[in-house]
């Protein structure tokens, strides 16, 4: 039992009610950049940086943790040099004989907040770009437009979500292009060409295409975008 919590991958750190240190695993001492003689000597709430904010947050999850037997808690933690990083911590109260203490993980958040950022980054790109910009599901329903499409097809978002595009084809385009389109990029290939449309007041206008398949972590394709 002592070689599965020194040995587990995220930090660990156990103290008693009131927040003081009893054991941390070596994720916990390399993550933060303590000794366990130098955290055995401050409040593992010393921990949590102490901004405003932060602190009643903080408070209140240990509150819950009484209260409740467990929480969980978001926030900014700072480490011995003072750098601070985003990590989200649960606690449990566990009970040893008579006496309870607390067991609290701890998950880096740093990269997952890179990728939302990322994400978020990426969104505003293509709700700012100058081309339509439309994905579906793997069914060609319609799970995303950016403003451009709503300013070149006069549909509002509420009236195309949920629809597959094939009624903005102005009908003047061949079967065999769309089939051509379809088994394209159901193989996982990009699909180049141009598709003649209609906008919502039955204008007709030309499009040139670049539709591709989006694949997740496994490699099946998920989205057309």
């Amino acid at each position: 039992l002592r070689a599965l919590f020194e040995h587990a991958m995220d930090p660990c750190i156990i103290s008693d009610l009131d927040g003081q240190y009893i054991d941390a695993n070596s994720a916990m001492l390399n993550t933060f950049g303590y000794s366990a003689e130098q955290l055995g000597k401050i409040n593992v709430s010393a921990l949590a940086y102490q901004q405003d904010e932060a602190k009643v947050a903080f408070l209140a999850m240990r509150k819950t943790l009484r209260a409740t037997g467990s929480a969980r808690f978001q926030g900014l933690f700072v480490k011995f040099s003072g750098e601070h990083f985003p990590g989200e911590v649960n606690s449990r109260l566990i009970s040893i004989g008579n006496k309870k203490i607390v067991q609290s993980i701890l998950h880096d958040l740093t990269q997952a907040r890179k990728t939302e950022d990322e994400l978020l980054k990426l969104s505003r790109a293509m709700d700012a770009s100058a081309s339509i910009v439309i994905i579906t599901d793997l069914q060609g329903n319609i799970e995303y437009i950016n403003p451009k499409f709503c300013q070149v097809s006069g549909y509002t978002q509420a009236e195309v979500i949920g629809r597959n595009p094939r009624f903005l084809s102005s009908g003047e385009t061949s079967v065999s292009v769309y089939k051509d389109l379809w088994t394209t990029i159901a193989a996982g290939d990009e699909w180049r060409g141009e598709l003649h449309n209609k906008t919502k007041n039955n204008d007709h206008y030309w499009c040139r295409n670049s539709i591709s398949a989006v694949k997740n972590h496994l490699g099946e394709i998920s989205h057309y975008i």
